[in-house]
């Protein structure tokens, strides 16, 4: 699975404006709505069930990164919304420091493989310093996305 499988550059968010966690969840919810990844009839179910993920426990894997995700019945595939937050979010990450970087996934309740090996790609790169630092000074959404495959390149060949 690659990054273009689950990602395109139409689902870059390159500046959140919400200010804290459920600002956060429901921007992102809204904006995969937007963007024509989620249809308008799911956005409720959807926040819903990414507030219910994070009451499990924080997405916020420490280091300046985020990976809220959740299951949902009524999706057919795999989607995914990646966002930047240029002055940080207070997310309950497990190192207590703000999040700047966001990727959300949602897949069909039935599907595990394509849900896990998504979460697993994006999160190697993002265990990469270099990289989050460049996806954090990048100008545009255009200059995200191709850093992500960029990265992709460099760590999977």
């Amino acid at each position: 699975m690659k990054i273009e499988d689950f990602l395109s550059e139409d689902a870059v968010v390159f500046d959140l404006k919400a200010k804290d966690k459920e600002g956060v969840l429901r921007e992102l919810v809204r904006a995969m709505v937007e963007k024509g990844l989620l249809p308008a009839v799911l956005e409720a179910d959807c926040l819903e069930a990414l507030v219910l993920r994070e009451n499990l426990g924080s997405t916020g894997t420490g280091r300046g990164v985020a990976f809220p995700h959740a299951r949902v019945d009524e999706l057919d595939s795999l989607v995914g919304l990646f966002a930047r937050s240029s002055g940080g979010v207070e997310f309950d990450a497990i190192d207590g420091e703000p999040v700047y970087l966001f990727f959300c996934l949602f897949s069909p309740k039935d599907e595990s493989t394509e849900h896990v090996a998504a979460l697993s790609r994006i999160a190697k790169i993002m265990r990469n310093d270099d990289w989050c630092r460049f996806l954090r000074q990048a100008r545009s959404a255009k200059e995200i996305f191709s850093l992500l495959l960029e990265a992709e390149e460099d760590i999977f060949g």
